[in-house]
């Protein structure tokens, strides 16, 4: 007799073979998705190197990790190098502090070239009325993901000596590196990079969701410290700059200038160098290593291979 249809053991026996074959293509399919986002999160890392390029270009080197006369920081400084002049004539230059006009208000413009495809906290972390946009309305600006690299902090393993960091001498920030792309008061220009551009970093991520305080009313692009930023208290915060100071993905509550590196993207971050170049450095790497890479100037031999 002929059969017309699949008996009930033969149609489970189905089911259960489809449900391995899906159960082993779906890594492959994350890993796929994983590896397309890690894609666009270095083109927006090599656009960053582009735009501060093309800052020093114009101005003769970089833009500073930060200045006093109105509380804005170096993300601020290239939006006119990234196509986002419309975004950066916002800005009213000539207010000083966080509440002046056009400063957080530029925050709630999303601009994905400041956001890694693999983060998950987009807007800002710091639930305060004063970050709002506007006050108190709930509506947060958005983040970066991305932030310049201040120098390392601690010891030198070339020379064996301090790295020239700034203390603080009140508060709870931190000090903050002199040695690398991004310092306070003054500027790094080309000339600066005497280590070699190809062999100091420039701008990293910090995009995981378990990071010790990255999430500040700063990720709008605003700078300073407590809404202030005051020039006779060594109390400065930098919140779109980081200190080298302990290994990628390291959740240490610390000081905040020396929140680690680190990102969702399985083993380790994305850095852009100097010179323009991106790479993928893992959580692994030799801290020595990490440190160096993070120098302009420390005069070590700096090998991430």
């Amino acid at each position: 007799m002929r059969r017309n249809a699949f008996t009930l053991v033969e149609l489970l026996v189905v089911i259960a073979i489809i449900g391995v074959l899906i159960a082993l293509l779906l890594p492959a399919v994350q890993q796929a998705r994983e590896a397309a986002r890690r894609i666009q999160c270095s083109n927006n890392l090599k656009q960053l190197g582009l735009a501060l390029h093309n800052y020093s270009d114009t101005y003769g080197s970089f833009p500073p990790a930060g200045i006093t006369t109105n509380q804005l920081s170096w993300n601020v400084f290239i939006l006119p190098f990234m196509e986002q002049r419309n975004v950066y004539e916002l800005v009213d230059f000539t207010q000083a502090t966080l509440q002046g006009a056009g400063k957080k208000e530029v925050g709630i413009h999303r601009i994905d070239g400041y956001l890694c495809p693999s983060g998950v906290d987009l807007v800002t972390g710091w639930k305060h009325d004063d970050a709002q946009v506007p006050s108190g309305s709930g509506v947060e600006p958005y983040t970066t993901h991305y932030y310049g690299v201040m120098g390392p902090s601690g010891t030198n393993p070339e020379s064996g000596g301090a790295y020239n960091v700034t203390a603080l001498t009140t508060g709870h920030y931190g000090g903050y590196g002199q040695q690398g792309a991004f310092t306070f008061p003054q500027p790094a220009a080309f000339r600066d990079f005497i280590d070699g551009t190809s062999n100091t970093y420039a701008v990293g991520e910090i995009s995981w969701s378990t990071a010790a305080q990255p999430n500040t009313t700063a990720r709008n692009w605003v700078f300073g410290a407590n809404g202030s930023f005051d020039q006779t208290v060594e109390n400065r915060a930098f919140p779109t700059s980081k200190n080298i100071y302990y290994p990628i993905n390291t959740n240490i509550v610390s000081t905040f200038n020396n929140t680690s590196f680190g990102s969702l993207h399985p083993g380790g971050a994305m850095f852009a160098k100097v010179d323009g170049s991106v790479s993928f450095v893992p959580e692994t790497i030799d801290f020595d290593t990490y440190l160096a890479t993070a120098s302009r100037d420390g005069g070590e031999v700096t090998d991430e291979s």
